[in-house]
């Protein structure tokens, strides 16, 4: 947010507030147990944060960055076990990935009340945007599927199998082909959202099976796909832009060694920095990408201790 990154720690139940700039830690929230996910008002109209919590608490957060500070904890139903969460572009309606349910929890963050719930498939673990607006793409790790949620009607339009265990997914933002990290077969499924079918299937080695830990990103121009591979401490790049010359689409095109059991990833707006968090060592690891935004060659740049969790 700005030039505040909040980064989530899972077993204090807390969430540091790091100052990009200074690369300090300035606050440090109380929050309930086992924190999951964090997704800022995409419209800017209310500038909240809004923070899933996936333990026994049953609640989404509602947090002030400016401040920083927690202003309302809206209640979920009590068999609820909230993983992901993703709002819509009006700032109006969260959607949840429940996985204790295994449902799509529909929220009006306005009213701060569950408007609906869907079954989507056996525990949702992560929720997306496809290219389409109005479709969500679910991560079913229970039922080794993907479901395609429709927002207009609330309901799932189609599910489809992809790897075994998928827990994590996103949407190449030039080519607009989802990518859905698979744990139990260590694989990395393109999904077309227009077709709903799997149109190929990228090894992945080191994506940890029986606790999902991983996830992927994309540099700017979605010609580079980022893949954290916890077990094997790499990050795998993968080429992913159809019209590049040379045989490296849906190819490993190297595996780059970072400090112990990377889990999240992102690439910063500017495409210049790689931030991943390597919580068995409790650091955030920023790596520079040298020649941005193909990032053929990555450096490490920065070891900040005592950062734990996701992003």
């Amino acid at each position: 947010h700005g030039t505040r990154l909040f980064v989530l720690n899972l077993f204090s139940r807390t969430v540091s507030v790091i100052d990009v700039n200074s690369r300090n830690v300035v606050a440090t929230l109380l929050v309930g147990r086992y924190p999951s996910s964090i997704a800022l008002d995409p419209s800017g109209a209310t500038q909240n944060a809004y923070l899933t919590i996936a333990g026994g608490d049953h609640e989404l957060d509602v947090i002030d960055p400016q401040i920083p500070l927690i202003t309302t904890r809206i209640p979920l139903p009590p068999t609820s076990f909230l993983n992901d969460l993703w709002i819509s572009p009006n700032g109006l309606i969260g959607y949840l990935a429940d996985s204790g349910s295994g449902l799509v929890q529909v929220v009006d963050l306005i009213g701060q009340n569950v408007q609906t719930s869907a079954f989507v498939g056996g525990r949702p673990l992560d929720i997306e945007a496809t290219a389409d607006p109005n479709i969500l793409l679910v991560s079913c790790f229970g039922g080794d599927l993907v479901a395609f949620f429709h927002r207009d009607t609330q309901s799932v339009q189609a599910q489809i199998p992809v790897g075994l265990r998928p827990f994590r997914a996103a949407t190449n933002p030039q080519t607009q082909m989802a990518y859905v990290l698979c744990a139990g077969d260590q694989t990395v499924a393109a999904v077309d959202p227009v077709s709903q079918r799997v149109t190929a299937v990228l090894p992945a080695p080191g994506l940890y099976g029986p606790t999902p830990r991983g996830d992927l990103a994309f540099d700017r121009n979605g010609a580079r796909l980022l893949v954290s591979a916890y077990q094997m401490s790499q990050i795998h790049v993968f080429g992913t832009d159809p019209a590049e010359s040379g045989d490296v689409y849906h190819q490993l095109i190297q595996s780059i060694n970072v400090p112990s059991g990377p889990i999240d990833i992102r690439v910063t707006p500017d495409g210049q920095r790689i931030l991943v968090v390597c919580p068995n060592i409790g650091s955030l690891v920023v790596l520079t990408a040298v020649r941005a935004p193909t990032m053929e060659s990555l450096a490490e740049e920065l070891n900040a201790a005592n950062i734990p969790a996701n992003i």
